[in-house]
């Protein structure tokens, strides 16, 4: 790269931002034109600059005096001065700068009154774009996302798209969203399922962006909001600005600023006043690549885990990593809903140590292993059995007794009808098989004094139902199945302190069951939502549930309607609750942790109305 370096980064911020002049516009134009390193390092730094500007917490996104290079701001009829003369390079260019023009949003036609298109300005491994010939690829950054391409995510996936007016959208855990043709000028997405924030520059009057959903159409000239949507229902949560909701032969509804409207096929669009959101945590930490968090026994101290150490976060501000070995090791938990190294108190860590090879149960408070396991062969030739065509044999932990007596494993992937439940003690394996052979496992746990396992099945039988089971641990058998709503799929599951109650996350809603006489106590909607994290305090007062967006949402059970929304300003990956009940901790993407005072949140929010999802 010829050029000054320091030079051409500030000319490629200047454009990210909007305040280049024309002058230092043709420069730009003439850096790359000439020099392809100058291309290379244009496409990091765009990436670059693409990903650190999603941020909700910002201000929202200024108009910029000069657009971003668009074929609707910068075309060749248009704007003659910044006209990039790519007719010699096309027929020249590599791959790389075919992706170059892709990012740029520049053709050789420069009709600017072609559909305004996505850029993918950050995306995880998992996510896949579907084009109308139905081929399925890797999301790329810099890729645009052309009429009737669909985005697909799955859980724990990410990805970030941007308009070159600033408009900029965010999807995260599992979602579909296709790009739909729009008038010209304009912007049209279909978002099938999953949720989506949103943060919307101003759009000409006559030209809305528009976002269909199975339930209604939004229609946005500028704002900053969350959507949430699956086949049944959807939930708009508007912070800044307005939008209308459009379904044919019904009025207009119009949603004003700190509003929540409630969509279903099955009942009146709903605009209730936004619940009470609390914004701050009372305290906050960081610590690089944090997977999970508990409590300590003394219900102050939180213990985290990255993939080799023990981090221990005293109130007071002090942080301390203890590496669980001289060097460093994978944790034996994976995928990313099971990377749960800490249960309930926070006090077990398990892992998987390399030479010598065993398992490690290590107590939190103590800072010791508690005690060491090394049947591998014994759990492998269990788990092989009967799974040969299982491609990967290597099993994972579900669920751990809190007081490490015993813990279930199973295999990845989920596709199988049984797994294994070790007593930590004396070494023993027992293979449990799953009481029906149709359906799958999908989620495991544990209750605090260790007598159950809660076990969720999902794609049971030709109508793909689900069902909740709970396993008697001593007894070694299976109580009958929780007649639980079966077209719902269990999420994530977690019981009060005593046992007796078991809070469900599911699709749109938590389900809050009695365990002994198996009759349903409370059901808290949140439509859209897919709420893969839930916990229920030790008394069984408040159920605690997150999902795909940045807010953790709170639910009194003696006034279950009016919830209180914790803002995170990200993806919560993990949430656990003091055993006192008074504190809720919460692992929040870019490597944050989070607490706040449940016995201090105010539950005075508007009620939130159940809304039918059948």
């Amino acid at each position: 790269m010829s050029t000054n370096t320091n030079d051409f980064d500030r000319l490629v911020s200047g454009w990210c931002d909007g305040a280049l002049t024309d002058a230092e516009f043709a420069t730009l134009e003439q850096f790359l034109q000439a020099d392809a390193a100058c291309r290379d390092r244009f496409l990091q730094l765009t990436a670059i600059h693409g990903g650190l500007s999603w941020e909700f917490a910002e201000q929202p996104a200024r108009q910029r005096e000069l657009a971003p290079l668009s074929p609707s701001s910068h075309s060749v009829a248009s704007e003659p001065s910044h006209q990039l003369r790519w007719s010699a390079l096309w027929w020249a260019a590599t791959a790389l700068l075919l992706l170059l023009a892709v990012w740029l949003g520049w053709n050789v036609s420069g009709d600017s009154s072609s559909t305004d298109l996505p850029l993918i300005v950050r995306t995880s491994a998992g996510v896949m774009v579907k084009n109308a010939a139905q081929v399925t690829q890797p999301a790329l950054v810099g890729q645009t996302v052309s009429v009737g391409e669909t985005v697909q995510l799955e859980a724990g996936d990410e990805l970030a798209l941007r308009y070159a007016d600033g408009t900029q959208f965010k999807l995260s855990g599992a979602a579909v969203l296709q790009v739909a043709k729009a008038s010209p000028g304009g912007k049209r997405l279909n978002l099938r399922e999953g949720t989506l924030l949103a943060q919307i520059a101003p759009q000409p009057a006559d030209h809305p962006l528009l976002i269909d959903t199975p339930q209604a159409t939004v229609r946005v000239l500028g704002t900053r909001f969350e959507l949430s949507t699956d086949q049944h229902q959807s939930q708009l949560n508007l912070e800044q600005g307005r939008v209308e909701l459009v379904r044919e032969q019904e009025p207009v509804v119009c949603v004003e600023e700190n509003q929540v409207a409630y969509l279903s096929a099955a009942a009146p669009i709903a605009v209730h006043p936004r619940p009470q959101v609390v914004s701050q945590p009372e305290r906050e930490w960081e610590f690089s690549r944090l997977k999970s968090i508990g409590f300590a026994a003394d219900d102050h101290t939180l213990v985290g885990c990255t993939e080799w150490q023990a981090v221990y976060f005293d109130p007071r501000g002090k942080v301390e990593a203890w590496p669980l070995a001289a060097d460093r090791r994978e944790l034996l938990l994976g995928q990313p809903r099971n990377d749960r190294a800490s249960y309930r108190a926070g006090q077990l860590l398990v892992f998987e140590t390399k030479a010598p090879r065993q398992l490690v149960v290590w107590d939190s408070q103590l800072r010791r292993q508690l005690r060491t396991w090394d049947h591998f062969e014994v759990l492998l030739s269990e788990t092989e059995h009967n799974l040969a065509a299982v491609p990967s044999k290597k099993p994972f932990i579900t669920a751990i007794a809190t007081d490490g007596t015993w813990m279930t494993t199973r295999v990845k992937p989920g596709r199988v009808h049984q797994f294994q439940l070790h007593d930590l003690v004396t070494g023993d394996v027992q293979l449990i098989e799953q009481p029906t052979t149709e359906g799958w496992l999908s989620s495991f746990c544990a209750s605090p004094d260790g007598k159950w396992l809660a076990v969720s099945l999902s794609n049971i039988g030709r109508d793909r139902l689900n069902a909740v089971l709970l396993y008697a641990v001593a007894e070694k058998a299976w109580l009958p199945s929780l007649p639980i709503q079966r077209s719902h799929l269990t999420l994530a599951m977690s019981f009060s302190a005593d046992s007796r109650l078991l809070a469900l996350g599911m699709q749109g809603e938590v389900q809050v069951w009695d365990t002994h006489t198996q009759q349903l106590t409370a059901r808290l909607t949140d439509p859209g939502h897919h709420l893969n994290l839930v916990a229920i305090t030790p008394d069984g007062s408040q159920v605690i549930a997150a999902g795909q967006s940045a807010l953790i949402r709170v639910w009194s059970l003696h006034n279950p309607t009016q919830p209180t929304l914790l803002e995170t300003q990200g993806r919560v990956l993990d949430l656990q609750v003091s055993a006192n009940g008074q504190q809720l901790a919460a692992v929040v993407q870019r490597d944050r942790v989070l607490v706040w005072r449940l016995d201090q949140l105010n539950t005075l929010a508007p009620p939130t109305p159940q809304v039918p999802i059948d």
